[in-house]
C-alpha cells in the first residue's frame, strides 16, 4: 500500500485537499489543511458539492477534530464539504453491547484489548464499522431517492457523492468473530521475509510506535487480524 504519510491524519488532510503533506503543513496529528494558507482549500467532496452534487458523509473520512487532534477544524469538515440539509453520520459511533471471545491479548501482551474476536454477527449493527456501514447505505437510499426527486421535476437526475469511512483495519481490532474461520490461526500466517527499512531511508519516514513490532509473535497476530479486518471489509462494501 502507498500512503502520503506514514501517520493518519497528515495523509487524510493530503488526500482530501489535494496537496502533498509538505504543502498541507501537516506532518502530526494536531494541526490541519484549513489554517494559514489552506483555508479557502476546495476538498474533494467539497468539489462535488460545489458542481451540484448531494454529497453525503459517514465514518472516518477527515480525521476527526478534538481539543488535541486537527484542531480548530469544524468535525469532519462539515458543512464546508458536505451538504447541509444532512447532517454527517459519526465519525466514529461507539461500539454496542459484545463479548471478546479471545483472551485479552494485545500488542503489548495481556489485557490490552487490541483485538477481540467479538461475539456478534457480521450483518448485526452493534460495531463501529457495521453502524458506519449501515448508515452507508441509508445514505445511499437518500441520495437514490433524492437524484429521482428531481428527475420527476426537472427531467434531470441530481448526481450525488456518497463518502463511507471504515476505520479497519484501525486498531482496536473488533472483529465478528465468524471471520476468523476465514484464514488459519496466527501462528500459520506467512510474513515479509524483510521487515527492515530500506536502505538510506530518512529516519523520519519510518514510525515504529508498538513495542516489539518485529517480534515473532506480534508480527504473526497482527497480520492475521489484519486480514480478518480486511475481508470484513470487503464483505460490507459487497453486500
Amino acid at each position: 500500500a502507498y500512503v502520503q504519510y506514514a501517520f493518519c491524519s497528515p495523509s487524510r488532510n493530503s488526500f482530501l485537499s489535494g496537496r502533498r503533506p509538505d504543502t498541507t503543513r501537516v506532518w502530526e496529528f494536531i494541526d490541519h489543511f484549513r489554517e494559514g494558507a489552506g483555508k479557502n482549500w476546495v476538498t474533494l467532496p467539497q468539489f462535488f458539492k460545489r458542481h451540484g452534487y448531494l454529497t453525503l458523509g459517514g465514518g472516518k473520512i477527515f480525521h476527526p477534530s478534538s481539543a488535541t487532534e486537527n484542531i480548530g477544524l469544524p468535525d469532519n469538515d462539515w458543512p464546508e464539504s458536505w451538504s447541509p440539509e444532512y447532517p454527517y453520520f459519526a465519525n466514529q459511533p461507539p461500539n454496542g453491547p459484545h463479548t471478546c471471545l479471545n483472551p485479552a491479548i494485545g500488542r503489548d501482551g495481556p489485557g490490552d484489548g487490541t483485538w477481540c474476536e467479538a461475539d456478534v454477527k457480521k450483518e448485526d449493527s452493534v460495531l463501529s464499522d457495521q453502524q458506519i456501514r449501515d448508515n452507508c447505505l441509508d445514505h445511499l437510499r437518500i441520495a437514490k431517492n433524492v437524484s429521482d426527486a428531481a428527475k420527476s421535476t426537472t427531467g434531470q437526475a441530481r448526481p450525488f457523492f456518497v463518502a463511507c469511512g471504515f476505520h479497519k483495519p484501525h486498531v482496536p481490532w473488533v472483529v465478528p468473530k465468524e471471520f476468523f474461520a476465514f484464514f488459519p490461526e496466527y501462528p500459520d500466517i506467512p510474513l515479509a521475509a524483510d521487515v527492515f527499512a530500506p536502505i538510506g531511508m530518512p529516519a523520519v519516514a519510518c514510525t515504529v510506535g508498538v513495542p516489539c513490532m518485529n517480534c515473532t509473535h506480534a508480527r504473526n497476530t497482527h497480520t492475521h487480524i489484519e486480514h480478518l479486518c480486511v475481508s470484513e471489509r470487503v464483505l460490507d462494501v459487497e453486500s
